[in-house]
């Protein structure tokens, strides 16, 4: 505790002696050779674009094409535990916080299974909230998440997490086991399907019509053409998700022995 406590200060003491040079001279070798990807959202014409960019960033001398360095190299998700990892928090004695995460693929192994994995993120999701929420009132919102990585190959994660008071850890751990066996065992409801979706092909379409969803997803894809692809399919391919997708993606990742196990518990005071 005392460790990070440090490790915090130190971090906000060099956030509040950073100047706007330091920043300046850390991009000026990227800014004065390395690639540009421009990306234009809003209300413009493409000649419009054209015409700004060609008197900007088009004006600037050639630079080279090649990639810059790549950061994260070699990520990958830390190898399972059968007992919960065990941390520590100074805060109120009554504050708790259960996670549990399993390893996945990342995006691009497979578009489809990763729309897949993400319904069954959601059902579960809905599962943990009606027995934590609902019927046992542990917690109010019980998380559940799921990351497939753009970026680095391989590596992409599934997760679900619970604040409460610490004696209700171990039956936590106990839920999540017996929601995620359930996925893999039995095919979801035609119910759950529906609710697990509908939500999420709405927020998409409300998305749809903002500048920063499409600035999101056109960043990077002068790159890596495959974001291109997966921003025109994303609406078709979560809607195509059946139940038995995801049950697959259950039955795939939702892997005891390969989970890894979280507590953060009040200290011993």
């Amino acid at each position: 505790q005392a460790l990070a406590e440090q490790r915090a200060g130190t971090r906000r003491q060099e956030i509040a002696q950073a100047k706007l040079e330091d920043l300046k001279n850390a991009i000026a070798p990227a800014l004065a050779a390395g690639p540009i990807e421009v990306v234009i959202v809003g209300d413009t014409t493409i000649e419009k674009a054209i015409q700004a960019t060609a008197s900007t960033f088009g004006a600037l001398p050639p630079r080279s094409t090649a990639s810059g360095p790549v950061f994260g190299a070699g990520v990958s998700f830390p190898a399972p535990v059968a007992a919960p990892v065990i941390r520590t928090h100074g805060g109120r004695a009554d504050q708790a916080i259960a996670y549990l995460a399993w390893p996945a693929d990342d995006f691009f192994a497979d578009m489809r299974r990763a729309r897949a994995t993400q319904v069954m993120a959601d059902v579960m999701k809905l599962r943990l909230t009606a027995e934590l929420r609902e019927k046992q009132g542990a917690t109010y919102s019980p998380s559940v998440g799921y990351s497939a990585s753009q970026t680095w190959t391989g590596y992409g994660y599934l997760a679900a997490s619970m604040e409460a008071p610490p004696a209700l850890m171990d039956g936590f751990f106990r839920d999540v086991a017996k929601i995620a066996a359930d996925l893999r065992d039995t095919p979801v409801t035609a119910d759950e399907l529906a609710r697990a979706k509908t939500p999420r092909l709405d927020a998409l379409e409300k998305a749809k019509a903002t500048n920063e969803y499409w600035l999101g997803q056109l960043t990077g894809a002068q790159a890596d053409p495959r974001r291109l692809a997966a921003t025109r399919s994303v609406t078709a391919q979560v809607e195509a998700v059946t139940a038995a997708d995801v049950q697959a993606a259950a039955q795939r990742y939702l892997i005891d022995a390969k989970s890894w196990k979280l507590v953060v518990k009040p200290s011993a005071r």
